[in-house]
């Protein structure tokens, strides 16, 4: 029994109609996989931008001119520093130290607050271990108002005074004659 025209015709347009919807379901497969793909891409950057900002960045002394022109956008960090105090006081349980972080330039002007007792001088090179609190608004040398970072000392050590806790005085082994 020989299939007719129209059985023929239709055949091939079932054919062509299967084809057709596999193609379009290949293509709905793409896009859905394709859109998974980069919301997987875009949660996996804001994922990786989350964890680069919640690193935490220490700033020493080669680096810290960072914080000194943003101190706002660095708070959290922490900071291991050094430099030359201009002036203290103690304000409550708090002393609050403003000095310079670059002394030979009398630059960087930064306000240090420590819990503990900060047995400081004007003029004295103190090393800071601290975190970024935040800014606060002062008067340069020149007088005029700028914005300075604000530390919070976890660690305060005066380097022009030896410790009575330390067994060499202060001295290092270079100035012992030891090396």
């Amino acid at each position: 029994m020989e299939k007719s025209r129209s059985d023929k015709r239709k055949a091939k347009n079932q054919k062509r109609l299967m084809i057709a919807g596999v193609a379009l379901i290949a293509v709905i497969a793409v896009v859905v996989i394709g859109i998974n793909l980069s919301s997987d891409t875009a949660s996996d950057s804001n994922a990786s931008s989350k964890t680069l900002n919640s690193e935490v960045k220490t700033f020493v002394d080669a680096n810290f001119s960072t914080v000194l022109i943003d101190p706002k956008n660095n708070k959290g960090a922490k900071v291991n520093i050094s430099g030359k105090v201009l002036r203290f006081k103690k304000k409550g349980k708090i002393w609050r130290i403003e000095m310079y972080q670059d002394p030979e330039n009398d630059d960087g002007l930064t306000v240090v607050e420590s819990k503990t007792d900060a047995k400081v001088e004007k003029g004295d090179t103190v090393r800071v271990v601290g975190t970024v609190k935040g800014e606060v608004i002062l008067k340069d040398k020149d007088e005029s108002s700028i914005k300075v970072p604000v530390i919070e000392a976890s660690s305060l050590t005066n380097n022009t005074k030896p410790s009575i806790n330390d067994p060499d005085g202060g001295k290092k082994r270079q100035d012992q004659g030891m090396m």
